[in-house]
């Protein structure tokens, strides 16, 4: 009975019942369905850049704002804008002014993979201080990854110079000087940007940014930036109309929908994340997600919660994606990452510690990770004798189940399609990859791992399992 009574402090807490009701709101993009589309985010952010009410030339504007995101960004991440430039806007010895915000401008003239591209959104300003002209190319990503070359097809666009392709195997290109022009000068400073929703992690994560955009000259923002630093300055400004407030705070609002489930590259359902979050949503969700951690655990994790899991499910995931969209902590984004997965009763997911990197697998990677694991820590010498590593193997793993491994992949009778993962190349061991969704194989697997002395637990650590 003591969980019921966790559960009813959680159903009075006013802090809970006011974050109930601010998740509830719905933007009016949520309520016409679009507010995962690219195209409409890109026309907001043109409005932003257009309208004459915030775009006066001043220290405050947001393409101030814009640049200040940008170069904060390009000191975490990979340094490649101009330091006097960057000096001149940090100082603001830059007075900007936007000269045109264009959506979806041809590359024309310069096809990679014989296609020619369209940048999302393309800025150009004018320091009136310096002199020299700005341009920015932002391309947009939601729900979607980088394809057809895209970042280094725009980057090339707008340097005017092909050159930069020839470096990348594998990437047809063709120029047609006849029909290019050159948008920039030389002297010009010309900004990439990688606009994304991803989570804080990710932004600090440059294996993570790397796997998401090609081009390394492309600096990573996400909607959050837009959201702290310039949305929130033009609504505590005083200054912006009431017309223009609404249009803002209805997009915000749109920004905290998580948007329901979408595929993985493996074909998996996942929960998409939000793309930012208000100041008040993320402060109350800080405060009910540490307050009632320990309830929020247990109830997607343990059976006797199943019936709060279940009615309380939109408000979890709400609450999990926001504290999972804003940490900046390796260990609380996995954990919370694999709590949102957990909500899904289709997902059999492990939580791992990997040679001291946290890592969610499904059941077959769990395995077969281990397995590899296992393997290349027992046998570190080059193996002389395979079928006699094979019996081991299987006399070690007998308690999970028999014959585990082998010399041969196995196909399916009805299909041409292999059963086994290889376990180690070069050496034709295999491990059985198509059992793990069945029996209790999974229970007995972690019972092996939590018992065996070959793999230290520092090497692999089961932190949350099904």
């Amino acid at each position: 009975m003591e969980h019921l009574k966790k559960i009813q402090a959680f159903n009075r807490d006013k802090d809970v019942m006011r974050l109930q009701r601010m998740f509830k709101d719905s933007s009016i993009l949520e309520v016409v369905g679009v507010e995962r589309k690219e195209t409409r985010h890109s026309k907001f952010l043109e409005w932003l850049f257009k309208t004459p009410e915030f775009n006066t030339v001043s220290q405050v504007s947001p393409i101030m704002h814009l640049l200040d995101v940008i170069l904060r960004r390009d000191e975490e991440q990979n340094n490649v804008i101009d330091r006097d430039f960057k000096k001149d806007v940090i100082t603001r010895k830059s007075n900007v002014r936007i000269d045109d915000v264009n959506r979806e401008v041809t590359t024309t003239g310069l096809k990679l993979q014989g296609k020619e591209g369209k940048i999302d959104l393309y800025i150009k300003a004018y320091d009136k201080k310096t002199g020299k002209t700005i341009h920015i190319c932002i391309e947009n990503k939601v729900d979607s990854n980088e394809h057809d070359n895209q970042t280094l097809k725009y980057y090339a666009y707008l340097l005017g110079n092909t050159d930069y392709l020839s470096i990348f195997k594998g990437i047809k290109y063709s120029f047609d000087k006849n029909k290019y022009q050159c948008p920039t000068n030389d002297e010009d400073i010309k900004l990439f940007v990688f606009l994304t929703p991803s989570a804080e992690f990710i932004m600090k994560n440059k294996e993570m940014r790397d796997s998401m955009c090609e081009c390394d000259k492309y600096i990573h923002i996400n909607y959050q930036d837009i959201v702290n630093e310039i949305l929130n300055p033009l609504s505590e400004d005083g200054a912006t109309s009431l017309a223009a407030m609404d249009k803002i705070e209805q997009y915000v609002c749109s920004l905290g929908v998580p948007g329901g489930e979408v595929k993985d590259e493996e074909g998996n359902n996942n929960f998409k994340t939000i793309m930012a979050s208000g100041e008040d949503i993320l402060q109350l969700s800080v405060k009910i997600y540490y307050e009632y951690k320990d309830l929020i655990v247990d109830a997607i994790l343990k059976d006797d919660y199943k019936d709060f899991k279940k009615s309380h499910k939109a408000f979890l995931i709400n609450l999990l994606n926001t504290i999972n969209h804003h940490t900046t902590d390796e260990e609380e984004y996995y954990k919370t990452q694999f709590l949102i997965l957990r909500m899904n009763e289709k997902f059999n997911n492990f939580l791992v510690r990997n040679n001291g990197k946290y890592r969610i697998y499904n059941q077959t990677e769990f395995a077969v990770e281990f397995a590899r694991l296992y393997f290349n820590m027992k046998f570190q010498r080059p193996i002389l004798n395979v079928v006699g590593v094979v019996q081991k193997l299987n006399a070690d793993f007998a308690s999970v189940k028999s014959d585990l491994f082998s010399m041969t992949h196995k196909k399916k009778n009805s299909a041409n399609q292999y059963l086994n993962d290889r376990l180690v190349e070069g050496y034709g061991i295999f491990f059985a990859n198509n059992v793990w969704g069945t029996g209790n194989y999974l229970a007995k697997l972690e019972v092996f791992i939590q018992n065996q002395q070959v793999v230290n637990k520092c090497d692999f650590e089961i932190v949350r399992s099904l």
